[in-house]
């Protein structure tokens, strides 16, 4: 027959807490002294004390998970110094269609890539139409498309569709099927946000959901600010874009196009950027992406940016 002291040691270290001086361990629905043996009262209460260093990065762990459920989780997407991973190797693309390719991001599963709804329904050909909302000749044309670019694959036995994991991925990066080099980042676009924008801007309208993706490369994960040295992780020492400088790495000729672009794009009422004057030169505007769309600082962070997004 096992003895106290011999099922105490088989419990795992993990639960083993410190207690009024006491090692605590649970085993069997019942906490034990580790120390004595003693089975403690049904009623005994495990009180975990905290430092305060602890207490700071619980509330900070808290915050950040309260805004990645507000906002329906996350996909990674993946980019690199001047350019997104669809542009890059996806260069056939339109503006309009990278905007679709992202939409069917937030429908991937967790590290299999397979497009689902979040109930594990699958999504398949037949659905894919109804859910981009195109007429059946367009929705043909660009399926072809995808699937020639390998953006998308289909499973023909099963139906199952699955998304190129290079471009977007959702789940652990320790899982990630490729290797990550030292130029390739990444940024968290979150899932509900983007299919609320996407169900709002449709037609002609859509191609501006593209400025969303499109900014990555330019963009400072820890501040959501666009800048010349993105990576850079001094903000003292950051190179802040202006929006006349985005249009020409966009590709704009006119400034005030992209503008007027960027001003159109809003989530619940929220502008998705925030423009702000260049104290230096007060002609010039510089922009700042809300942290609902896409943000992976950390918890101090987001409360002061999200601020500037209120009405």
């Amino acid at each position: 027959m096992t003895s106290k002291r011999e099922k105490i040691a088989d419990i795992n270290s993990n639960v083993i807490k410190r207690y009024n001086e006491r090692n605590v361990g649970r085993y069997d629905g019942k906490y034990y002294d580790l120390d004595t043996g003693e089975c403690l009262p049904d009623n005994y209460k495990l009180t975990i004390e905290l430092t305060p260093k602890q207490k700071r990065r619980l509330t900070a762990y808290n915050d950040l998970a309260k805004h990645e459920i507000e906002n329906g989780g996350f996909i990674f997407a993946f980019f690199t110094r001047n350019k997104t991973a669809l542009a890059e190797l996806f260069p056939e693309l339109t503006e309009t269609e990278r905007a679709r390719v992202v939409f069917m991001a937030r429908f991937i599963a967790y590290e299999t890539g397979r497009l689902q709804h979040d109930n594990g329904n699958i999504i398949r050909k037949k659905n894919l139409v109804k859910i981009l909302n195109m007429s059946d000749k367009r929705f043909g044309e660009f399926f072809r498309k995808i699937t020639s670019l390998e953006i998308i694959t289909e499973n023909t036995e099963t139906g199952e569709l699955f998304m190129n994991q290079s471009v977007f991925y959702r789940g652990d990066l320790k899982a990630y099927p490729y290797k990550l080099d030292k130029d390739t980042r990444h940024a968290r676009v979150f899932r509900q946000t983007y299919q609320d924008l996407y169900e709002k801007f449709q037609g002609r309208q859509l191609s501006k959901l593209h400025l969303i993706y499109d900014i990555l490369p330019y963009l400072n994960l820890k501040t959501n600010i666009l800048c010349h040295n993105p990576e850079e992780s001094d903000t003292d020492l950051l190179r802040l874009m202006s929006v006349d400088e985005l249009a020409e790495k966009l590709g704009y000729a006119d400034h005030r196009k992209l503008k007027r672009a960027m001003n159109d794009v809003k989530v619940s009422g929220e502008p998705v950027f925030n423009f702000m004057e260049n104290p230096y030169n007060r002609r010039q505007k510089r922009c700042r992406v809300n942290p609902r769309v896409i943000y992976a600082g950390g918890a101090d962070a987001l409360k002061l940016i999200s601020a500037e997004f209120n009405a």
